[in-house]
């Protein structure tokens, strides 16, 4: 499905609610931030495993 939106709340909470923007405003879908590249070691890995 698409993402609509999300809340994340938490002392790193600006590097992983920057994939959700991006995805909110380029209409992308959840497998897409499953099948995106990221940076790793980095909180924003637990998106796309949260989406999986």
């Amino acid at each position: 499905g698409e993402v609509l939106g999300g809340s994340i709340v938490g002392g790193n909470a600006a590097e992983l609610i920057s994939v959700i923007a991006l995805a909110v405003t380029a209409n992308l879908k959840v497998s897409d931030i499953v099948e995106s590249l990221l940076v790793h070691p980095a909180l924003s890995e637990a998106l796309a495993e949260a989406a999986e």
